[in-house]
């Protein structure tokens, strides 16, 4: 009796072994897998930038990993996704060839989303605002455009000028990729107003002209020079020209005017005398004063020239025919004109139409 009770005890402990192992086949393999098994195949790339938009749901993010042809086997992502109870998080995410469902899961988790580095650069109209919005964020461009033409809104955030060009400062800023076009010109806004401090605020009221107006003056300079330390000096002759009650006659204005008409053609290489005739609020040979807004988002750089502007009698300027950059300076208007004609000169022998 004791050796048929010990081979049913042996029975027992090989069939518990057997279940045992089963168990491990069926059902903790796949489990383990399910966890540890790699399951971002991104097909010859190292790794790749994936975009949860606002509006997903879990199955959203299945779909778009099912979509993106990236997932071999979405279901177990889900399986493990909602045993960690994750909940989508938009954003831009950078995921890695070969990643588990245990690593993707905790990135997704815990919105580890990548920020975004615009560059704000040569940005003249609305419309390229609304551009680099939509190219570079979840913000959808014609509604940044609305926005941008709402003066209702406008005027909420303080942006009261006539041009809202007027509160964009070129830098570059970082953004999370899921911001909304109402959040990203309120983050421009946000931005301005870090600029003009009290103390800019200040000098822009000592040389008579509001911030806004500053802004539009910057674009003109900024456009005039790439010398920097020239700038406050070509600050201060257009500070003498709106003293005088005289016309600006900014070049920057007319090729603004220009680009306008055909925005495609890009900036135009040489003004020419029927530019200088075009009707527009912008041509300061046309109009006296300032234009309603800036020619281009200026830098900070241009701000502090115009509120730093250099105190001299100069009336004129021309670039130095050695293209060198820089310009040369009078008070005379004669002289002004030979130092025009030497640079168009130069300008028809180097054949630059």
């Amino acid at each position: 009796m004791a050796r048929k009770k010990g081979k049913s005890g042996l029975y027992i402990f090989l069939f518990l072994l057997l279940v045992i192992a089963l168990v491990s086949i069926f059902v903790a393999k796949p489990m383990y897998e399910s966890v540890y098994k790699a399951n971002i195949k991104l097909k010859g790339k190292d790794e790749k930038y994936i975009y949860l938009r606002s509006h997903y749901n879990f199955t959203d993010v299945q779909k778009y990993f099912y979509r993106e042809g990236i997932m071999p086997d979405t279901a177990s992502f889900g399986w493990l996704a909602r045993r960690m109870k994750y909940r989508v998080k938009p954003g831009k995410y950078l995921i890695k060839d070969g990643m588990n469902n245990l690593v993707l899961v905790r990135l997704l988790r815990q919105g580890e989303s990548v920020p975004v580095n615009i560059a704000f650069r040569n940005i003249r109209f609305r419309t390229q605002v609304a551009g680099v919005f939509g190219r570079n964020l979840e913000a959808d461009s014609f509604r940044v455009l609305q926005l941008l033409e709402d003066k209702k809104f406008l005027d909420s955030l303080g942006m009261t000028a006539n041009d809202p060009m007027a509160y964009f400062i070129s830098d570059t800023y970082q953004f999370k990729w899921n911001t909304t076009a109402r959040q990203a010109i309120i983050r421009m806004k946000n931005e301005w107003d870090k600029v003009w401090t009290a103390g800019r605020i200040a000098d822009a009221q000592r040389i008579g002209l509001s911030p806004e107006k500053v802004m539009s003056l910057a674009a003109i300079v900024q456009e005039e020079t790439a010398r920097k330390d020239e700038s406050p000096r070509i600050a201060g002759v257009y500070l003498n020209r709106l003293k005088k009650g005289m016309k600006l006659q900014a070049d920057p204005t007319v090729k603004y005017v220009v680009m306008k008409e055909n925005p495609a053609a890009g900036a135009p290489k040489r003004i020419y005398y029927k530019d200088l005739k075009k009707d527009d609020v912008y041509n300061t040979y046309y109009y006296k004063g300032l234009p309603p807004g800036p020619v281009v988002a200026p830098e900070e750089w241009a701000i502090d020239a115009v509120l730093d502007a250099e105190e001299h009698n100069f009336i004129f300027f021309a670039a130095k025919e050695d293209f060198s950059g820089y310009h040369n300076f009078t008070a005379s208007d004669t002289e002004h004109e030979k130092n025009a004609k030497k640079y168009r000169e130069e300008l028809d022998r180097r054949q630059i139409r």
